[in-house]
């Protein structure tokens, strides 16, 4: 980390953003992957936790249904990378989605093991990854030799030209035995121990930042694996990528919203049924029947949280013929639970939980897949602040309150002031409603808030209900607030230090001399695509959902 960051040549992203819900189960696939959440080719996994209303099911993934991941991702059509290059040498180092990779460790196995066998995977990888370097030095002595013999076919010897034929085609016969043999075209490897152990001991904690914590962990394989395709003579071939699926956050206050809710409704006489499918923050896995998993039939709502972040409710229109469709916030300001009884359920949530809520996010519209409506709700000094936020296409408005707090400027790197200032002016003053063509673009948006304490908040949010497994209302907690939680740390929210995740390149091929100034996790693989293929990637066309940065790394 400290030569990428001290190298002339800069592949480093100043803004590095997860997407919303800042967790894991959904930005894992995406940054292995490069697709999109929801649509054609999707990972369809929008969250840690969501109601499949078409199966009539729950799930949670921390516990067997984790075991479900990739069969959900093969049913929405997840491409994955190693599949765009089946032709090539691959390898995968304990992660998931690696269909069509040559050679795979298990990223369940490494997650059983390595917690206590430590470096457990690492090790795997780094002991395979040396053995293919000798391979691989031998590979090039045997592409070297059939070069040399080249010129023989142009000799007008009949002799010398059939000697060479015999020995190319010797030559050839070799390196096609050995050729998988040697140092990987495409190598994936995921590295879950910085988050893990950050969860239950926390970010500032001594298993995290010293000298054998796990960042100095990281950074010794990342260095390895860089020395190996060095020693290899390929590094100036080579584009390397990192991305972390998410940041961390101290929480300092503790609550459970279905406590602070349902039990003031109860108070009221008003007793709903309530099934929660998660555990809390810190609390072990659950354990579903794989055959006969619980009915959600007959419910009220569903409930499960993240992380001490995101915190999702389920409501149904009702149990017959629209029990599959999801409420918008027209449904809900009238909703009928089962008993008959009728609840304006968005602004009651928000003024229960009063100021420990960042913004409660509920459907305007049904979501489609060229536009959508997000409304967003919060209470402020007493008063309830209400913002709307539409997308057409690409182009986003934001209306009503600032919920969001677009006007406070960080001054963090990423964006200076004067385009800060540039930019609102253009995307919330200008903009008018009854002109979609006067609406910033998503790139706007994105630059735009980097320079906030909630990047890339407009864009994500305006996604945020693509899919129909994301819940009907999300809740996300104000900074230093922990919903259901036992540790000292979270993520899953909309707090800058949860939304920063590193995204960063090295390699031969970065020529940049300034940052990228900020990008989502997801580019990562899509810019590793074009550079590998040669091809230009464009988002929302075959299976990608983020834009390619290599022109960006390759303009000095």
């Amino acid at each position: 980390f400290k030569w990428l960051s001290q190298s002339r040549q800069r592949g480093f992203v100043s803004r590095g953003v997860s997407t919303t819900p800042t967790i894991s189960v959904r930005n894992l696939p995406l940054i292995k992957t490069g697709a999109p959440v929801a649509g054609s080719h999707s990972t369809g996994i929008p969250n840690f936790h969501f109601v499949d209303r078409q199966k009539q099911r729950a799930y949670y993934f921390y516990g067997n249904d984790a075991l479900s991941l990739e069969s959900l991702a093969e049913e929405s059509g997840l491409i994955t990378f190693h599949q765009r290059f089946a032709e090539l040498n691959s390898l995968n180092c304990s992660a998931q989605y690696d269909r069509g990779t040559k050679h795979s460790f298990n990223a369940f196995l490494n997650l059983a093991v390595g917690e206590k066998v430590r470096d457990f995977g690492e090790r795997l990888c780094t002991a395979e990854l040396q053995k293919r370097v000798d391979s691989e030095k031998n590979l090039r002595r045997i592409r070297n030799k059939i070069l040399d013999f080249r010129s023989y076919l142009e000799s007008k010897n009949p002799l010398f030209n059939r000697l060479a034929r015999f020995r190319i085609k010797q030559l050839i016969e070799e390196l096609s035995t050995a050729e998988d043999e040697g140092l990987p075209q495409i190598m994936t490897l995921y590295a879950p121990w910085p988050d893990h152990f950050a969860h239950f001991k926390g970010p500032f904690s001594d298993e995290i930042l010293s000298p054998t914590g796990e960042l100095n962990r990281l950074d010794y394989w990342l260095g390895m694996i860089t020395s190996l395709y060095r020693d290899a003579g390929v590094f100036d071939r080579s584009l390397f990528g990192i991305a972390g699926d998410h940041g961390l956050t101290p929480v300092f206050y503790l609550l459970n919203p279905e406590i602070e809710v349902f039990e003031n409704f109860k108070s009221r006489g008003i007793d709903l049924r309530v099934e929660k499918i998660s555990s809390d923050e810190g609390e072990g896995p659950k354990m579903t029947h794989p055959l006969r998993p619980p009915s959600i039939k007959n419910i009220d709502v569903v409930i499960a949280s993240t992380a001490g972040g995101n915190y999702m409710m389920d409501f149904f229109t009702d149990q017959d013929s629209n029990w599959a469709s999801q409420p918008t916030y027209r449904d809900l300001v009238k909703w009928r639970s089962l008993k008959g009884a009728v609840i304006n359920i968005p602004n009651e949530i928000v003024r229960i939980l009063g100021n420990s809520l960042e913004y409660l996010a509920v459907r305007e519209v049904p979501t489609q897949s060229e536009s959508s409506g997000v409304r967003l709700m919060r209470f402020e000094n007493g008063q309830l602040k209400t913002a709307i936020i539409w997308r057409k296409g690409d182009r986003l408005f934001y209306e009503g309150d600032d919920v969001v707090d677009l006007g406070r400027f960080t001054g963090l790197e990423g964006i200076d002031h004067s385009t800060f200032q540039q930019l609102y002016k253009r995307c919330v003053r200008q903009a008018t409603k009854q002109n979609p063509s006067s609406w910033c673009n998503a790139t706007q948006w994105r630059s735009l808030t980097a320079g906030t304490w909630k990047p890339d908040s407009v864009v994500q949010l305006a996604h945020l209900y693509d899919h129909d497994r994301a819940g009907t209302i999300n809740l996300f907690p104000k900074r230093g607030y922990g919903y259901n939680s036992k540790v000292p740390g979270r993520h899953a929210g909309e707090d800058f230090h949860e939304k920063d995740a590193m995204v960063a390149f090295w390699g031969g091929p970065v020529k940049a001399q300034f940052p990228i100034p900020t990008a989502v996790n997801g580019s990562m693989p899509v810019t590793l695509y074009e550079y590998l293929s040669q091809e230009k990637p464009f988002q929302d066309e075959n299976g990608w959902g983020f834009p390619s940065l290599l022109y960006e790394l390759q303009t000095p």
